[in-house]
Formats: C-alpha cells, structure tokens, sequence
C-alpha cells in the first residue's frame, strides 16, 4: 500500500491525533499518573510524589501549599481539577497552578499554559498559554515541548506555522523518549514536511517509537521495509513490523497481512490466517479491508461462500466511498449477485466510482448506458 501524502493520509491524522492529545485538557491527567520526565533527575519524581500526595489529606496540602511549597501548591491545583477530597473548581485548581507556576515548577507551567489554551478555570489567553509553554519546555518539561512543537508545526494558537521550530522542539521532545514526538519527527523526515526529507533519520526515529509499542510507527516501518523505502528492502522485517502494528489494531497492517497471506509470496499461505486479519481491520469499519473480506464471501476463498455476507461487507466499504468497492457494487445490481436486479442502483453507484477515476466503474457505466439507456437519463 503506497504511503499518502501527510496532509490527506493516514499518517497525518494520526499526527494530529497525537498532538490534539496533549493539548487536550485532559493531558493533565497523562501528566500526572503516567510518568514525568520534566526537568527533575529522578525521572518518576512527581509521579511518586502525587501518589503520596493522593494518600495525603486536602487540609495537609492546602496547610503546605499556604505556606509556599509549589509542590503542595500544584498537588492542590489537581486535588481541585480532578475532584480529589474535594468539589471540583477549575478556577481554584488554576488559581493554585499559577501560584506553583510562579514558582517555577515547570509542569505547573504547563498545566497552567493547558488551562489558558482551553479556557479552562481561566479567560482563554493563547499568548499566555504559549508563555508558558515555553518557559516549561526551556526547563525539560517534556510534555510542554511537544506542545510547542505542536503549535508551530499546524500554526495553533494563532502562531505563525514555523517548521523549523517544530523540527528543533519535536526533537528535544523525542530525545527524552517521548513516543509522540518520536513519530511525529519521523513523518516529518519522511515526507520532507517542511524540511529536507532525510530516509535515514525517518527510520531512526520510526524505531525508537516502533520499539515503545507505537503501532503507526510499527506499521510504518513494515512499509520501509517492504518496498526498500530508505532502507534495503527486507520482507522478512516488513512482515515483522506489520505483525507487531496488526497485533495493537492498525488497520492497515492488518489489511496488508491479510493479503500476504493470501498471496504466499512472503509468508507461508493460510487462507485462514488471511481472513482473520482481514475481518479485524473490518471490524474497525476499514473500507478497503470490508471490501477485500467481501470478496472472499463471494468466492468462498477461506469462508463458506456467502453472497449475502459478501454484500453486506462490500456496500459498507462503498458507503465509506472506496471507489473499487462502489465499482463491484454496481456490478452486483447489474448481475444480481445475492440480491435483486436493479440497474438504477447499480448506475448510482458507478457513477460515484466514475467521478473518482475508477476506469473499471466508467467501462461498465458506458456499457449499462448503451444496453440500457433509459437509466441513465
């Protein structure tokens, strides 16, 4: 399967998939009970810390953070943000982050920058948010750096789009082993968005994200490899890649899987291994995998043959607007394959595979109209 463009593929949406995360509200969350890495040596610090503030009571942190400890102080913003010990108040939980921000405790700043980016306790203040997302990012705090990254890469925030600095912050980011950040460099590398493509730098990064789990990355990876994209070509690791990606639900890989297996070529054949995979990727409603599944129903290749079934899972892939999918569609209604004649419907869904450049719909649109020219008026 050929990468798309970053702009209209799948890479991109998962791209800003990433970034709307942690500029999301609820990145907070992530911030405080998954790890933080920030600028503290101890690396789990303010996880272990917020664990011990938890089993804390709210009057010995609001006692603490009265008198000055910015620890306390933003323990006591969460304590409010989250409704821990107490009713949730946003204003108070930013009233307090700004105290511990003042500080300079830099996941204080963050959180702090989230807050005025969403108008969340505070008037929405980009300029503020980014303020801060700055000072945060210049003490280590990993999270605000991907942020900044972030806001320069697709110009959020009423900053100017600025892809040198989202190369500069991506990095910084990604070397503190944000998987993120690690993926989102590696696009970048790859398609050359903003900057001078660079194969090698790609997969470098691509690794470091495919080695942390990171399932776009794994899939990604499985395409360099197969095609010898930037590296030398190694099914064999391709179809480690995409194992690993279909494994943790990429649809993708789970479509290209289950074809390989149906092919032989690379992997040993297993018809039925290939159906499986094709039937996860359907069941997360991807056309091209409902579309090639349909196919098998209809030839009884791996499945009993079932026309029915084969209908039902090629007009899903159609309604989704998969022209080759809409193209065999037409063709059902022309031949009565599973269902009833009907030219009109099989006309409405050439057509729409016609208008995308689908050159088998328009053969078969150009011979229902001269057989049948009455539907096509």
């Amino acid at each position: 399967m050929k990468k798309m463009h970053p702009i209209a593929g799948e890479k991109m949406i998962k791209k800003i998939v990433a970034l709307s995360l942690l500029i999301a509200l609820f990145v907070i969350t992530r911030s405080v009970f998954n790890s933080y890495a920030g600028s503290y040596d101890s690396g789990n610090w303010l996880e272990v810390q917020l664990n011990e503030a938890q089993k804390e009571s709210f009057d010995d942190t609001l006692k603490k953070a009265n008198n000055g400890d910015p620890i306390a102080q933003y323990h006591l913003g969460i304590m409010y943000y989250m409704g821990f010990g107490v009713t949730m108040d946003n204003k108070e939980a930013a009233r307090w982050y700004t105290k511990a921000a003042e500080q300079g405790l830099s996941i204080a700043e963050y959180t702090l920058g989230v807050s005025y980016s969403n108008g969340d306790g505070v008037p929405r203040d980009n300029e503020k948010a980014l303020d801060l997302y700055t000072k945060a990012a210049e003490q280590g705090d990993v999270n605000a750096q991907f942020s900044l990254a972030a806001t320069y890469d697709r110009g959020f925030m009423g900053v100017h789009q600025d892809k040198k600095k989202a190369l500069d912050w991506y990095t910084k980011a990604a070397e503190q082993g944000d998987v993120n950040a690690q993926y989102c460099l590696a696009v970048m590398y790859d398609d050359g968005d903003g900057i001078r493509k660079n194969k090698g730098k790609a997969l470098e990064w691509y690794t470091k994200a495919a080695e942390q789990g990171d399932a776009d990355s794994q899939y990604n990876l499985g395409e360099m490899y197969d095609s010898g994209d930037g590296v030398p070509q190694d099914k064999k690791k391709a179809v480690e890649w995409y194992t690993k990606a279909s494994e943790q639900g990429n649809t993708h890989a789970q479509l290209l899987l289950g074809k390989l297996y149906q092919d032989g070529e690379v992997v040993q054949k297993d018809i039925k291994k290939a159906v499986e995979w094709l039937t996860k990727a359907a069941e997360q409603d991807f056309a091209a995998a409902q579309y090639e599944l349909s196919m098998s129903y209809y030839k009884g290749d791996g499945v009993p043959q079932d026309n029915k079934k084969a209908l039902e899972l090629c007009k899903k892939a159609a309604e989704q607007g998969l022209p080759s999918a809409q193209s065999y569609l037409g063709l059902i209604y022309i031949l009565g394959e599973g269902v009833k004649v009907n030219k009109f419907e099989a006309y409405n869904w050439l057509i729409k595979a016609a208008k995308q450049g689908d050159e088998e719909a328009q053969n078969s649109l150009d011979i229902l109209c001269k057989e049948s020219p009455w539907v096509c008026k």
